[in-house]
């Protein structure tokens, strides 16, 4: 049995001319781009770069900024609810009108001598007007907590306003901005005894 390579091969493939190794590639006459990145290519992506960590820098300080804004919004609004739940708790003190009108202003030097004196409700037996007293000084100390605040609280009838104003970063622009929160609360006096 006879085995046929291709160059025994009959047929139109058939050649008895020699198999020849592939000719080398010559060398082009015009020499090849060199690979890799060129000075320039770096400085530009360094460029880009950059440019894009400055962008993220400055969406980080926005956030930080509004994140604060936000902070002293939700203090601004437990402020009010504490000073409400405060009033809810003392009818009497409502009824005699302890809480009628209220201002503590929190940017001017020495704020805290103009609270009421502390009652110390712990050591003795508080009326409602020293429960009252203690609860404008507790909250005019929480005030001081948000940046030149002033509190104020006044009454129409069985209609109190509490507000809260601040002063806030939280705008586009530089300068400081003031902020309010406010809240009308409806407190009934106490029955008769």
């Amino acid at each position: 049995m006879s085995v046929t390579t291709p160059r025994d091969a009959t047929g139109p493939w058939a050649s008895n001319a020699p198999i020849r190794p592939p000719a080398i590639a010559s060398q082009p006459r015009h020499r090849r781009a060199a690979r890799g990145f060129t000075l320039v290519e770096v400085l530009v992506a360094i460029l880009l770069l950059s440019v894009g960590l400055l962008g993220v820098a400055g969406l980080q300080i926005s956030g930080l900024r509004y994140h604060q804004g936000a902070y002293m919004r939700g203090q601004a609004t437990s402020l009010l609810y504490d000073m409400t739940d405060r009033m809810r708790i003392n009818p009497q003190g409502v009824g005699a009108g302890s809480y009628n009108a209220i201002t503590i202003n929190t940017t001017t030097s020495g704020w805290q001598s103009s609270l009421p004196a502390d009652p110390d409700c712990a050591a003795n037996n508080c009326t409602p007007a020293n429960q009252a007293a203690l609860d404008i000084r507790q909250w005019g100390l929480a005030l001081g907590q948000l940046p030149r605040a002033v509190g104020t609280v006044t009454r129409n009838g069985l209609i109190f306003t509490l507000t809260i104003t601040w002063q806030d970063l939280d705008s586009n622009a530089e300068a400081p901005a003031n902020q309010t929160a406010s809240l009308n609360v409806q407190i009934n006096n106490p029955p008769p005894p």
